[in-house]
């Protein structure tokens, strides 16, 4: 999680990315509340067509995968 903060760290200075760090939200417990909740936000995940939104689809796929959950 250290190195996605880094990333988002250094597009937020660049100016790529606005606002709050997400892994600041995910270190609180508040950015997906419940697991239960990642099937349906990965869905309307896969409805946008945004390089980006296909970036963190693969990382959530990828981070439940070394989790042993995927």
């Amino acid at each position: 999680m250290q190195r996605m903060k880094i990333v988002f760290d250094v597009a937020k200075s660049k100016g790529y990315f606005i606002g709050d760090n997400p892994v600041e939200a995910l270190k609180r417990g508040q950015a997906l509340p419940k697991v239960q909740a990642i099937p349906e936000f990965c869905a309307q995940l896969a409805k946008r067509k945004s390089v980006s939104s296909k970036a963190l689809a693969f990382l959530i796929l990828a981070a439940g995968r070394k989790m042993g959950r995927v």
